[in-house]
């Protein structure tokens, strides 16, 4: 949970709001509110707001979704961060190292641009082309930057703050604390990337120790800028620290914990067949999935690619929850007919295989929003391959196809299509009908100029990468 160990302790020791002036009674009035900052308000904002914030960046930062409230929230944010520290610049003593705050500050940087990038797109601006509001708000961000540079490598300040100035800047911080936490760490790390599960590399337990040190690596680049604002009026004494270090290595533990999440074999998750709901069964060499993973009614992600395995077991349909499955690197030159049957796929990678057709029912997959077929052996789709009008991504680089399907070109609501390597010399007027394409990727596609002026021609927003 961001922000339930963010120094609580050390900001009832730190942060003066009990002077010898004040009375018991209002000592206990700010105790209470350094109590609801660090741990109540986060646990409000993960209760009522952090799944919407969530639902929003990743539609944002996924699939270039518009979400105005989004926009004008991390703006905010930024804002209300910068506010805070030259409150905290100016009127806070500071015990911490110079040095350790510009390497902070350094990642900040990054951060804040990841940010501005994410508002941007919630906005509605395309962040790959050259708009004025982009650079205006890209200057803005590097201004902001440069001022807390300058506050930084100003040194502490001597002013006391009065009580409703510290009590903003710490709310402003949260709030930025809170909102960045959710848009630039839970979207990065979602765990509804199976990738990014750190159990996908158990195969090889030098990959794992590798994937656990690169999400600590992530965790500190991306986190701990978020805490600027606090480490400016970080304590230098022993016990200080310790709370400090304290406070993030459980905040990491919250953070990369649930990346743990699944298990490594079909006779361990059976163990516990009611949690079961991920299964890594990826680079063991296997042939065949053990029959009794039909019993793993909760099962929700499989990832079994790069294996040898040819077919599913029998009644592997009646895995009615699936949602996301990896065959990718296996045998298969048939497409499973159980696959058709469960509508819940949203996730289908079927990559580095060898097929060489799909069956018409591949349509009944109606939930589909990904789709990996590259590197098989197909010439053409199905029409039924139409009724897929939630696929957003497709992936059909290098088969065997000198066309766009027909097909592809009624996907209403595509928005990244890849055909690298395959020698498609038409470009036909259908492929207009896509108005939600944003990205072509067309390596080895053999096309030149004129093909790539008739696409901009056609969708003239779209993004032609080779």
């Amino acid at each position: 949970m961001p922000g339930l160990f963010s120094g609580f302790f050390s900001k009832i020791k730190n942060t003066g709001y009990s002077t010898s002036s004040w009375s018991a009674f209002v000592s206990i009035l700010f105790a209470i509110y350094v109590l609801m900052e660090d741990t109540v308000l986060p646990y409000l904002y993960n209760s009522l707001f952090s799944k919407e914030v969530y639902k929003a960046a990743s539609g944002v930062v996924f699939r270039q979704e518009t979400s105005y409230i989004l926009g004008i929230v991390l703006f905010a944010a930024m804002l209300m961060e910068l506010i805070a520290v030259i409150i905290k610049g100016r009127f806070y003593p500071r015990r911490i190292s110079t040095g350790f705050l510009i390497l902070i500050w350094i990642f900040h940087a990054v951060v804040s641009m990841v940010i501005l990038m994410t508002g941007m797109t919630a906005l509605g601006f395309d962040v790959s082309g050259e708009q004025a509001p982009i650079a205006f708000a890209m200057f803005a961000v590097v201004i902001k930057e440069i001022i807390i540079l300058c506050i930084i490598i100003a040194g502490p300040g001597k002013k006391d703050a009065g009580t409703s100035l510290k009590i903003s800047s710490d709310l402003f911080l949260l709030f930025f604390y809170c909102t960045g936490y959710t848009t630039v760490w839970m979207t990065l790390m979602t765990t509804e990337n199976p990738a990014n599960y750190l159990l996908s590399g158990a195969h090889s337990a030098f990959l794992l120790v590798m994937n656990v040190i690169l999400a600590v690596l992530l965790f500190c680049i991306f986190y701990l800028p978020l805490r600027l604002g606090y480490f400016i009026t970080q304590g230098s004494s022993v016990k200080a620290q310790a709370v400090t270090v304290i406070s993030i290595i459980l905040t990491a533990l919250f953070s990369i914990m649930p990346l743990f999440e699944g298990y490594t074999s079909v006779e361990s998750a059976l163990k516990n067949r009611g949690d079961s709901v991920i299964l890594f069964i990826n680079n063991r060499g296997i042939k065949n999935i053990s029959s009794d993973i039909v019993n793993l009614e909760n099962l929700k992600i499989l990832w079994a690619d790069s294996n040898e395995l040819y077919e599913l077991p029998a009644g592997f349909e009646s895995l009615k929850r699936i949602e996301k499955i990896s065959l990718g690197n296996n045998r298969f030159s048939l497409f499973p007919p159980a696959l058709c049957d469960i509508v819940t796929i949203e996730y289908l990678d079927m990559s580095m295989n060898q097929l060489y057709k799909l069956p018409a029912e591949t349509g009944r997959l109606k939930n589909l929003k990904y789709l990996n077929l590259r590197y098989n052996q197909l010439r053409d789709l199905p029409e039924e391959f139409e009724n897929l009008q939630k696929l957003d991504t497709l992936e059909i680089s290098h088969n065997n196809f000198t066309a766009i399907p027909d097909a592809v070109l009624r996907l209403a609501n595509l928005r990244i299509l890849k055909i690298e390597g395959n020698k498609i010399a038409v470009i036909p007027d259908e492929l207009g009908n896509l108005k939600h394409l944003k990205e072509i990727y067309a390596e080895r596609c053999g096309w030149g100029t004129k093909e790539r002026e008739r696409i901009k021609s056609l969708l003239p927003s779209v993004t032609i990468k080779e």
